[in-house]
């Protein structure tokens, strides 16, 4: 969407019936351009009635955010945040920043992804106004080494931001993935720019279903719920408790490491006790999951031998030839 038809947007975003008179006084526009600009929005997908004698509403309601709004929760930071509506992905907009030696403390949030990354590298476009997609830059002073468990922090400090809200206790599916009775809530994407050997420029993505997918879409072939299917919170509030855990995790992380986090990751780990199926570099290892290890490696029991898997290129899941009874 060109930029010139968003403040229409957040006037209709309500889904209250307007009148293109008083649309147009709002935004010193004539009542032509109003309909242009409603035809244009139209095409872009909005689903925009007219009204006999009432005007133009929005079919469905969006919870729209607004940059100045973010910026001022966020006041009591160093956090610098960008507020876009529509991006290809919040990660490659901070990894952009670093280039420019601006990406600590900088924070992307969009209103939709075009080009959301999840699982083994699949894409999926997200819906509008609708969930959490936002990344966080920082710059930790050591080597990439020590980042080794970071996802796992993250989604630690994320469990417990979300269980105040939701009610329920939020499962860690390492390695990046957030669960709530089974059903995917969230996931994390972690990922490095400039020099490995240390300071580490990190990029911290996190992505949590507020009002989830509309029946039928999915980002993947998995189960998935929403903050919204167990507790009422607004996006703006939720968006605001979502970047203030990033932020505390990655300032917690930077002195502690994964040691600070890992009891808490143990205690949530939703693969504890499971089969487990792992394939990493064409290799197939079968076991049970046993927690993870100091340095957040998974750790898999098969014959009688723990084995630490590394996240990397690693792809893990229950092994549906195991009962679990």
């Amino acid at each position: 969407m060109s930029l010139k038809e968003l403040p229409l947007l957040h006037l209709l975003a309500a889904g209250e019936p307007l009148s293109g008179e008083s649309l147009g006084e709002s935004l010193g526009m004539s009542r032509a351009a109003i309909w242009k600009q409603v035809q244009q929005l139209r095409q872009q997908g909005y689903p925009i009635e007219s009204l006999t004698g009432r005007g133009y509403r929005l079919e469905t309601p969006l919870e729209l955010l607004h940059h100045e709004q973010l910026q001022a929760a966020l006041s009591s930071t160093d956090l610098l945040v960008d507020l876009r509506f529509s991006t290809d992905s919040t990660n490659r907009d901070v990894l952009d920043a670093f280039a420019q030696n601006r990406g600590h403390g900088y924070v992307v949030i969009a209103e939709q992804q075009l080009a959301g990354r999840g699982r083994r590298g699949r894409s999926w476009v997200s819906p509008r106004a609708r969930n959490f997609y936002g990344s966080l830059g920082w710059r930790f002073e050591f080597a990439a080494a020590g980042l080794a468990g970071l996802s796992l922090a993250v989604g630690v400090g994320v469990a417990q931001a979300l269980e105040p809200i939701i009610g329920q206790p939020v499962m860690l599916k390492w390695p990046n993935d957030l669960v709530v009775s089974s059903h995917k809530l969230g996931g994390i994407l972690i990922e490095l720019a400039g020099d490995a050997s240390g300071p580490c420029d990190v990029v911290i993505g996190l992505g949590v279903n507020h009002h989830g997918f509309p029946e039928g879409e999915g980002v993947e072939d998995q189960l998935v719920t929403s903050v919204a299917a167990w507790g009422q919170i607004s996006r703006f509030d939720l968006t605001i408790a979502l970047v203030m855990a990033l932020a505390k995790v990655a300032t917690r992380f930077a002195l502690e490491g994964f040691s600070a986090f890992r009891s808490e990751f143990l205690a949530r780990d939703a693969l504890n006790g499971l089969p487990l199926v792992a394939y990493q570099g064409g290799r197939e290892l079968r076991g049970w999951g046993r927690g993870v290890a100091e340095d957040g490696s998974l750790l898999l029991e098969s014959s009688g031998v723990v084995h630490k898997v590394n996240s990397g290129e690693v792809s893990v899941r229950v092994d549906p030839t195991h009962g679990l009874g």
